[in-house]
């Protein structure tokens, strides 16, 4: 290999002729220019050609992963998912039941926490026209709280009475009740019971 001058290597890479004192070295050090009997490339022309395009690709994989980002937090809906189970007549925890679910509400925000109370057994009382917590039961329905009422209960009492019990505004009806509260905990929702 020919081994260049200073000045041709400065020709080759695009330096100009007379760079000044930066490129003065002392006598008997090996010129930098020069690595393994080859002239080094001006690395700032190799590293400033690469960074446009290196800075498109990383706004463009960055900008994928704030779309998939979003994309998957819309598909989830909110941060938080709670079943709260009533499974008892007594009004003092079907109150409790209801204050749990306003409390996570307020706690969390209404748009980060989805709250269904399944009530089954004689905790279905909660749900029907007969409740002395009715009115909350209607408005809290529309304030985004779910509440489902199990058919196998209904099926009970209708044979029972002779008539099904009459549910609420906003109430659903589910197959049955514990099958739904096990349905709603595979999918993540946290599991209480007051």
């Amino acid at each position: 290999m020919k081994r260049l001058t200073r000045q041709q290597h400065r020709s080759h890479s695009g330096l100009q002729a007379d760079a000044g004192p930066a490129f003065r070295r002392l006598p008997g050090t090996p010129d930098p220019m020069i690595f393994n009997d080859r002239p080094r490339p001006d690395t700032r022309y190799i590293v400033g050609g690469l960074i446009k395009p290196l800075s498109s690709v990383l706004l463009a994989i960055a900008l994928m992963f704030s779309l998939s980002a979003n994309a998957v937090g819309e598909g989830m809906g909110a941060q938080h998912k709670v079943v709260i189970q009533v499974s008892t007549d007594d009004p003092r925890t079907q109150a409790i039941a209801l204050n749990n679910a306003v409390n996570l509400q307020k706690a969390l925000g209404m748009d980060n926490v989805e709250v269904e109370i399944v009530a089954y057994g004689p905790g279905l009382s909660l749900l029907t026209r007969n409740s002395k917590q009715a009115k909350r039961v209607e408005s809290l329905a529309m304030q985004d709280i779910t509440f489902s009422a199990c058919a196998n209960t209904m099926k009970k009492i209708e044979m029972k009475k002779g008539k099904k019990p009459v549910l609420l505004d906003g109430v659903k009806v589910v197959p049955a009740g514990v099958l739904r509260i096990m349905k709603l905990q595979e999918q993540g929702y946290a599991y209480i019971r007051p």
